[in-house]
């Protein structure tokens, strides 16, 4: 046999001999295939920020001046991109960083693919890590049951596939988790201390929901305290405290040399801490302008709502479905009827996290938040399965069953993956302008509308306001963001007026345009842009022509609701805009079958 095919044919029987390998090139496919949805352009605003941040710190300034998330992953995309500038300087691409820099604001397509890929191996990376701590800690069968579950979750998959923190942060926690447990495993070894530490402060310094790890090995050490009656084992928790601390610093430093970096990372701690303990430390105060959520102005139960709404977004297709969702609910049950250590160690993240989510954001649950929870809940489904065909033996074909379960939520996986892929109908309807409104044409572009190029002068009169505002969350660096814009060469612009909604905040600012001005507003959104609405007949004045508009920003409006009465200003822009407007294109997206949402184009 040809050495060369009988090199390939001792790869493929070793894969078939090696169930897991299959479970990775398996997931790992799955998640690549949506990870070009939008393309060429990226529709996501959160996914858009992290980009932009890690490309300013091509600048020399590595702090980020906004810590709504930690800066790991945000510097960890700086690094590739500054091995992607390398290359492309090797091969001529880049010839000098402005070209480089140039070329992010002219099409930021490769900076995005980049971004998402790193992701996405993060996410498979954390299949093969929840199958270890299966095969190491209780068998082979737990681990391969706990990362077929994880393969398959919704949404470890969807959320994977965009550039957010979420999927990194929950790759380090379950590695932290992995160390947590090899603590009590192997007699209780400052090793195991120290590197639970680092992998829980890697992922704080990712996302802030890591910290929550630190209760957890307090849990293995008074355990292994109280078993081994060795108060000393107690000493290795404090390695644990220095190196959590330690590498959040060096991977997110600014958390703590930055004022507003602290009040993100430990404000609300120190508020809590100040409120149960009788001693008092400095805490921070409040943005100007927030608004609080309180329990008494939420109608009926609060705690139990919000536990009610977190069960239900887990079960929906957005977190892991209805058939892994139950599973994964009927294996916590099972775990916490009959715990052991491990058991226990195994769940107190994720239980802690939930419980802390629950009550401190009632009702405001996404799948991402959700996402760091679901790789031990995975763990928890693949012991309980083992331990009902333990039971069972082969009377009853456990195996079968899972397979054939699994095949729905598989199949519709498949469906997305195959959806999301398509066109976007943002991108169709930008062609669409681009080929039929002539180029300088003064248009009204909605939030969550296509990619359009504005003109220098709209770039130009947003350089000038950026340079009259003092450097903060958004404003830092903005100047060299528009000159960057300015340099790049378009072939069509517009003059292009922005609707922005302030979905930060219950009620409108302004019944007309106005900039944010407190600290809250200029913490949530670029205070260089005006936020609000004005009058459709206010802008017909001002000589603009059309309106592109889309179903994500009007649709909440023109039903009555809460948003619709608090919210006056955009009501009755919207019921004027269909009134009075002429529909010239539109871009349904259910009638298309196409991602994104309805877009129209509207002559005013």
């Amino acid at each position: 046999m040809n050495p060369l095919k009988k090199s390939r044919f001792i790869l493929i029987k070793q894969l078939i001999h090696s169930p897991i390998s299959l479970v990775i090139m398996f997931a790992l496919v799955l998640r690549l295939w949506g990870i070009w949805h939008g393309y060429p352009f990226s529709y996501y605003g959160d996914e858009q920020h992290f980009v932009n941040r890690a490309v300013s710190f091509g600048s020399g300034d590595l702090n980020p001046h906004w810590f709504h998330k930690p800066a790991f992953l945000m510097y960890f995309l700086f690094f590739e991109y500054g091995i992607f500038f390398v290359i492309g300087k090797i091969t001529g691409l880049f010839p000098t960083l402005d070209s480089f820099a140039i070329s992010y604001f002219q099409d930021p397509w490769a900076f995005i693919l980049i971004g998402r890929i790193t992701v996405t191996l993060f996410g498979v990376s954390t299949i093969y890590v929840v199958y270890k701590i299966g095969e190491k800690f209780w068998s082979k069968n737990v681990g391969l049951y706990s990362s077929v579950f994880l393969a398959l979750s919704y949404g470890h998959i969807f959320c994977g596939q965009d550039v957010k923190a979420d999927v990194v942060a929950t790759f380090f926690s379950v590695l932290s988790v992995f160390y947590i447990l090899n603590i009590v495993n192997n007699d209780y070894k400052k090793r195991d201390f120290i590197l639970a530490g680092l992998f829980a402060g890697l992922g704080a310094a990712t996302k802030y929901y890591s910290i929550a790890l630190l209760p957890c090995i307090l849990i293995a050490t008074i355990y292994g305290c109280v078993s081994k009656r060795n108060i000393l084992i107690i000493k290795n928790y404090l390695y644990t405290l220095l190196c959590f601390w330690g590498i959040h610093f060096l991977a997110s430093p600014y958390n703590f040399l930055d004022y507003h970096g602290r009040r993100a990372a430990f404000g609300r701690f120190i508020n809590l801490f100040n409120k149960v303990s009788p001693l008092k430390i400095p805490g921070y105060a409040e943005l100007e302008g927030t608004t609080n959520f309180l329990p008494e102005n939420y109608q009926g139960n609060y705690i139990y709502n919000s536990f009610i709404h977190y069960v239900k977004i887990m079960l929906e297709t957005e977190g892991v479905g209805i058939i892994i969702g139950i599973i994964f609910i009927i294996s916590i049950c099972f775990i916490l009827f009959k715990p052991c250590i491990k058991k226990v160690l195994l769940l107190s993240f994720p239980i802690l996290f939930s419980i802390i989510s629950i009550v401190m954001c009632p009702s405001y649950t996404e799948a991402r938040h959700q996402l760091i929870v679901y790789p031990f809940f995975a763990i928890a489904a693949g012991i309980f399965l083992c331990g009902i065909h333990g039971r069972l033996g082969n009377k009853f074909k456990i195996n079968d069953l899972v397979l054939v379960l699994l095949i729905f939520p598989l199949v519709f996986i498949i469906k997305n993956n195959i959806y999301i892929s398509k066109t976007d109908t943002r991108t169709l309807a930008k062609y669409w302008i681009e080929s039929n409104i002539p180029a300088n044409t003064r248009l009204i572009l909605d939030e969550e509308s296509p990619v359009l190029k504005m003109s220098k002068n709209n770039l130009e009169e947003y350089y000038k306001r950026s340079k009259t505002i003092n450097p903060g969350q958004f404003t830092t660096h903005l100047e060299k963001y528009y000159s960057y814009q300015m340099k790049g060469e378009y072939e069509i612009t517009y003059d292009i007026k922005e609707i922005r909604h302030i979905w930060w905040r219950d009620k409108e600012i302004s019944d007309k345009d106005a900039y944010a001005t407190t600290e809250y507003d200029k913490d949530m959104a670029n205070p260089v842009k005006m936020v609000g609405v004005n009058d459709l007949e206010f802008y017909i004045k001002d000589g603009y022509k059309y309106v592109v508009t889309s179903s994500y920003a009007y649709a909440s409006y023109m039903i009555q609701n809460k948003k619709s009465i608090n919210f006056p200003s955009y009501k009755k822009f919207y019921e004027d805009l269909f009134s009075k407007g002429e529909i010239i294109k539109e871009f349904n997206a259910e009638q298309l079958r196409l991602p994104g949402p309805t877009i129209m184009i509207i002559k005013i």
